[in-house]
C-alpha cells in the first residue's frame, strides 16, 4: 500500500528541531553518528551471513549505540521481550529502533514500519493516550507514564542516502491471525537530515573504540488535541 501524501502543519516543520531534540536530551549530531555507526556494521555483513543479518545489525547496533552513549548520563536499558530500548532518566519515555519504508524522512508522506510488530509494541500505544484497544487477546493494563519514540530509518540505495526520524506511533493495524501488524501512522515527528551513503561509510576512527563487546483490526487513532 502506497503511503499517503500529507498536508504538513507547522508542527512538522524543522525550525524547532534542535530545541525539540534538546528537550529530549538528544542532538541531531548524536543520532547521525549512530546511524553512521549502524551503517558501517551493516557493511560488515556478507553473502555468507544469514538473510536477516544486515537488518539485525542495524537494529541491534543502533540500540547499542544509544545505550553506550546515554547510559553514562543517567539513561537505562529497557529489555522487555520484543521491545529493546533505552529509557530516559525521568522514565517518561523510551526509544526503540525500527526499519521503515521509503516515506521515512519526508514531511509530506506518512511512513510505516517495514516489518510487522507484535503485542508488546501494540501495548505501548496505550501510553500514547489510546486506552480502547480493539484487538483480540490484547488485554488492558494499567496505563504507564512511559511514551515510546520510534527511531525509524530507511536506507535508500537509489538516492544514495539514509533517511531517518524520531517519531511517536499513533496507529497500527493488526492481523487477527498473526496478532502482528505494521505501525502505519506517526504523530509528533522529528524529521532528521538525510545522510548521504558516501559520508555514512566514513565512520570516524575516533569513535570505533567507543564500543565494547561486553486483525485487520485497527488500533484506534489518537484523538486530536
Amino acid at each position: 500500500m502506497e503511503p499517503r501524501r500529507l498536508h504538513v502543519p507547522s508542527l512538522h516543520l524543522q525550525a524547532d528541531k534542535d530545541s525539540r531534540l534538546a528537550g529530549l536530551g538528544l542532538s541531531e549530531k548524536l543520532l547521525e553518528e549512530g546511524m553512521r555507526y549502524a551503517k558501517a556494521e551493516m557493511e560488515r555483513c556478507s553473502g555468507n551471513d544469514v538473510n536477516a543479518a544486515e537488518g539485525n545489525a542495524a537494529y541491534s547496533k543502533l540500540i547499542r549505540f544509544l545505550r553506550e552513549k546515554l547510559i553514562p548520563d543517567g539513561w537505562s536499558r529497557g529489555s522487555q521481550p520484543g521491545l529493546e530500548s533505552v529509557i530516559n532518566p525521568d522514565r517518561t519515555f523510551q526509544i526503540v529502533t525500527s526499519s521503515a519504508n521509503w516515506a521515512t524522512g519526508y514531511d509530506d508522506q506518512m511512513p510505516a514500519t517495514k516489518y510487522p510488530k507484535g503485542k508488546r509494541t501494540a501495548e505501548t500505544m496505550q501510553d500514547h493516550g489510546q486506552l480502547a484497544l480493539d484487538v483480540v487477546h490484547l488485554t488492558q493494563e494499567a496505563k504507564r507514564e512511559l511514551k515510546t519514540l520510534f527511531w525509524i530509518y530507511y536506507l535508500d540505495r537509489k538516492k544514495e542516502e539514509i533517511r531517518h526520524e524520531l517519531s511517536i506511533p499513533t496507529h497500527m493495524t493488526i492481523s487477527p491471525k498473526s496478532k502482528k501488524g505494521r505501525i502505519d501512522e506517526f504523530g509528533s515527528r522529528i524529521i532528521l537530515n538525510a545522510i548521504p551513503l558516501e559520508s555514512a561509510d566514513e565512520l570516524d576512527e575516533e569513535h570505533e573504540d567507543d564500543f565494547t563487546d561486553d486483525l485487520d483490526i485497527p488500533v484506534p487513532r489518537r484523538a486530536s488535541s
